[in-house]
């Protein structure tokens, strides 16, 4: 079973560009090291109908949706009871929320506001994140067989409450698939299209990420039981012959190639090779 994601990120801020979304690609890394397949990344402002939509749409498409902004407590904060109404879910008080709430802005000498109460309205059902940091509290939620995890759009509170809780919930829900592998290899004197000749047509899903003048990143998804022995990237690579350089990651970058490594690479094409094991049950 490949399990599908999805990651929305909410904000006016994100798409009339005065911030960059790093929520996405942070989320997006997490999920692909572990095995999870993003589908789609969506930003959409702080806006009812374009969230419900968003929402929708991707509990149609996905079994993992990550949901991030509008969870705070002024006006345009409307995540929370926009993806009630698409639930079709009441919002519930949770009172030990609103303690929390309640404690942390004492503690800064702060005057409590009824807005800040909304942050303890959740839909109901909803299985409680902690955020350490903020007032902003995550949540979890089922609707069929999608699971939609809600978490503020704060990069340092959502990073907190991914390491701390939705990956290690990520890895009860699907235990039997998220057994992963990842490795690095680097491959200097091999071009693009040579390295893409030798790879393709096997098990590994290729994306080609653009490091710079000389250095390129691949990152390849296994989709296979075989382990990394039998097939191998760096492996497959090395049939140019003595051309090549090549290295599981580390800084010594010689493989059948002898001079000065920093030579040798001004005159040639430097490529990065990078790739993840999936490894899928047997039963």
């Amino acid at each position: 079973m490949d399990i599908r994601g999805e990651i929305i990120t909410i904000g006016n801020e994100l798409i009339a560009g005065a911030q960059v979304d790093t929520n996405s690609a942070y989320l997006a890394e997490k999920l692909q090291n572990r095995g999870i397949s993003v589908q789609r990344i969506i930003s959409i402002g702080d806006d009812a109908h374009a969230i419900a939509t968003a929402v929708k749409e991707s509990i149609e498409r996905a079994e993992l949706i990550l949901i991030t902004g509008g969870l705070g407590p002024t006006s345009d904060d409307i995540t929370t009871e926009t993806a009630a109404r698409v639930l079709k879910r009441k919002l519930k008080f949770y009172p030990e929320v609103w303690e929390k709430i309640k404690k942390l802005i004492s503690s800064f000498g702060l005057e409590i506001t009824e807005g800040q109460k909304k942050q303890a309205y959740l839909p109901e059902g909803s299985e409680l994140i902690n955020n350490p940091i903020g007032t902003a509290p995550g949540y979890l939620v089922k609707e069929g067989d999608c699971l939609l995890i809600f978490l503020p759009g704060v990069p340092r509170e959502l990073e907190a409450m991914v390491e701390n809780f939705v990956l290690p919930r990520l890895e009860k829900e699907w235990e039997a698939l998220l057994h992963i592998q990842n490795r690095t290899f680097m491959a200097f004197g091999i071009s693009e299209s040579q390295a893409d000749e030798l790879l393709k047509n096997r098990n590994f899903e290729v994306i080609i990420i653009d490091k710079g003048k000389n250095v390129k990143d691949r990152i390849c998804k296994m989709n296979s039981n075989n382990s990394c022995a039998h097939c191998n990237p760096c492996n497959i690579m090395c049939g140019v012959g003595g051309s090549g350089t090549f290295s599981d990651g580390t800084l010594n970058l010689r493989y059948d190639i002898g001079g000065d490594l920093t030579e040798y690479t001004d005159k040639k094409t430097a490529e990065a090779v990078s790739y993840t094991h999936l490894t899928l049950p047997t039963n």
